[in-house]
């Protein structure tokens, strides 16, 4: 899954939590700051199959496929 917009992570841990321990979700924001609390706040969920990336989903070209897109506020 794709959290298109994550933020500060509450919608990406739940993602996580909900495909554990066979799925995966990728949190995408343009804000270092807000993916640095979100792999803080990951981290402290003991979720271990979050990964984060830093870009800007309108002009982000992506190298893989995703099984379901999500997107809180975008």
């Amino acid at each position: 899954i794709l959290d298109i917009g994550c933020g500060a992570g509450a919608t990406l841990k739940d993602l996580a939590q909900a495909t554990a321990p066979e799925g995966g979700v990728v949190g995408l924001d343009v804000s270092a700051p807000m993916l640095r609390r979100a792999r803080e706040s990951c981290a402290e969920a003991g979720l271990q199959n979050v990964r984060f990336e830093l870009a800007d989903a309108s002009t982000c070209v992506f190298d893989r496929s995703y099984d379901a897109l999500f997107s809180r506020f975008g």
